[in-house]
């Protein structure tokens, strides 16, 4: 599942799914966080480029991690894109194979 908003630290991070998302080269995107406008926004199933449920929410842990590591002062971290899909993963990994 994916939260409609979620607090990480001082911060108040809204989920928007979108309908289109792409870069400055018109590349399209998954996923994109931006912890300056304290959001996380998805891409939706844009007609071009459906995206699977189990894929959205593989896309929101890895957008969490860039918030994590940006609201610590860790760009550098938020840089490494292998670090945050590692981390992103092991979090979806944790949060659909935890038994209590």
């Amino acid at each position: 599942m994916i939260p409609k908003s979620f607090k990480i630290f001082a911060h108040t991070i809204k989920v928007k799914k979108v309908k289109k998302l792409k870069n400055e080269d018109g590349e399209v995107l998954l996923g994109e966080a931006d912890l300056d406008n304290n959001t996380i926004k998805l891409l939706d199933n844009d007609k071009d480029f459906p995206v699977e449920d189990s894929q959205k929410e593989r896309v929101f842990y890895h957008e969490f991690a860039h918030i994590m590591f940006d609201s610590i002062g860790r760009g550098d971290l938020s840089d490494n894109e292998t670090l945050v899909d590692l981390v992103g993963n092991s979090i979806y990994q944790l949060i659909k194979t935890a038994k209590y």
